[in-house]
């Protein structure tokens, strides 16, 4: 028999919004959201979600109900088969089988969280309690983080000890298999025993975008050189982090609501701006942007203000950003700060209402913005650096998946080049057909390469069962060819 605490922590992780769009075109109307009814046939939208209490209602054929009810009417599923379905995509673990003991890898995943869970609150009553965490309120002190974002953060503090969250953990029961796959603990080098894995670091909580601790951050209190500034839990069953984004779980329906998303570098830049009023704010999570993360940030928006440090390693980082954003078909503007700020300093020194009016007036485009920061760099002072910045860009644009995309990007791209670069955007055009083609050509012989190596485990070359694939390969190569020939 499934509890209702069962039930009710999976519809409160649920997201009903993501659910329905799913199968639902929703576009933003009020308080909630609207789209045409997938129960019966209209053209005028009279299909109604309402995110803050989880519900649906149909206001031309009255189907309504919860996040359960919406699967179970969409895809013909039981009610069990629907909880299943909602746990497992927001990480929450069932047993196979209600009837049965839970497996191992059940077990495991569930004793990993409760580790997570134990390490969450220990951090944080040592920041809040100990003596030896003085600096460290010092420093969220300076950063003007008030008691209220501490405790909605979770932020917190690992002691400098050596074992002291290994030994509360085992006056708490906590078995030491569990904190090693947490990552919140690591093998003595002297191979008798563990030590814990943060020490003496500020702790920032990452979760999941269900709510679930699934993994830490941690700063380093003082001027310790020997030291990484910042550390990160390695991956674990319970945390990829090529998928996860810091701050998601909080900024999720604002996301939906100002349908954007800002995408910044740190920590403490997501909580600044969020305790400062813009809470559609996100972090990479101390990585580079990757695939997974946009495929992840496309479920609740495809527009992206990307904002990185201003000095030049956030700069570069922002440039690599650009091509997995565009490849992932994400609508992207991008905003420098001014005077070599971080979005963190920024927003505490200027505050929400003069973000907004800098975003209005200084986000470009990623044309715009990389023909900027050539010309501020003085690389446009040379012809054949005028070439590579156009080649370059052009190899960006022809990463985006929609063709009247690439093709309005060439254009900007022409009008924008114009002071150093005569001529029609023919020329333009004609390198965006050979790059997407150089690029198609790569892809089959990837395709190839990988069928050899799969041959060399699998069937014989000549068996005539797999023969004739890769003619199909090189026909499909040829879709989509190069726009404006």
């Amino acid at each position: 028999m499934i509890s209702d605490q069962l039930k009710e922590e999976i519809r409160d992780a649920a997201d009903i919004v993501e659910v329905v769009g799913d199968v639902v075109k929703l576009k933003r109307s009020g308080n909630g959201f609207s789209g045409l009814c997938p129960f019966h046939n209209e053209r005028t939208p009279s299909f109604h979600v309402t995110p803050r209490l989880g519900i649906f209602k149909c206001f031309g054929c009255n189907e309504s109900g919860d996040v359960f009810s919406f699967l179970m009417k969409t895809q013909g599923l039981t009610f069990p088969e629907a909880m299943r379905v909602l746990a497992d995509r927001y990480g929450i673990e069932l047993p196979e089988d209600q009837g049965d003991e839970p497996t191992h890898q059940q077990q495991e995943r569930e004793g990993i969280y409760h580790a997570l869970t134990f390490a969450g609150l220990y951090y944080h009553r040592q920041l809040r309690e100990s003596d030896e965490a003085e600096e460290a309120r010092n420093i969220l002190h300076e950063r003007g983080f008030d008691p209220a974002t501490q405790k909605a953060f979770g932020l917190g503090y690992a002691p400098g000890g050596g074992e002291q969250l290994l030994e509360e953990a085992h006056r708490e029961g906590i078995d030491d298999e569990y904190l090693l796959k947490a990552d919140l603990i690591k093998p003595s080098n002297r191979g008798d025993g563990y030590y814990d894995t943060f020490r003496n670091r500020l702790m920032f909580p990452i979760f999941h975008p269900s709510g679930k601790l699934i993994a830490f951050g941690g700063r380093v209190i003082g001027d310790n050189k020997r030291t990484a500034k910042y550390v990160n839990s390695a991956q674990t069953e319970v945390y990829n982090k090529s998928e996860v984004l810091y701050g998601l779980n909080f900024a999720k329906n604002e996301i939906r609501r100002e349908e954007e998303v800002i995408l910044v570098e740190g920590y403490t830049d997501v909580i600044s701006m969020h305790q400062a009023g813009l809470k559609h704010v996100v972090s990479s999570s101390g990585t580079s942007l990757t695939k997974d993360q946009i495929r992840v940030l496309k479920r609740y928006t495809q527009k992206m203000l990307m904002i990185y440090d201003a000095d030049e390693a956030g700069q570069t980082a922002m440039v690599r950003g650009i091509q997995t954003a565009l490849e992932g078909g994400m609508d992207l503007m991008l905003l420098t700060l001014p005077d070599r700020e971080d979005p963190d300093t920024f927003i505490r020194r200027q505050g929400e209402k003069a973000f907004r009016e800098l975003r209005a007036a200084s986000a470009v485009d990623f044309v715009t913005f990389l023909i900027g920061r050539a010309r501020e760099s003085g690389e446009l002072d040379h012809p054949s650096n005028r070439a590579a910045l156009i080649h370059s860009v052009i190899e960006l644009i022809s990463r985006m998946p929609d063709e009247l995309q690439r093709q309005v990007y060439v254009q900007h791209l022409h009008q924008q080049t114009q002071s150093f670069r005569k001529g029609s955007d023919r020329e333009l055009f004609e390198e965006l057909g050979r790059q997407m083609a150089a690029r198609r050509e790569e892809a089959m012989r990837e395709r190839q390469r990988a069928g050899r190596r799969q041959g060399a485990d699998g069937p014989p070359a000549d068996d005539p069962r797999f023969s004739g694939g890769a003619g199909g390969a090189g026909g499909a190569g040829g879709a989509g060819g190069p726009v404006g020939a």
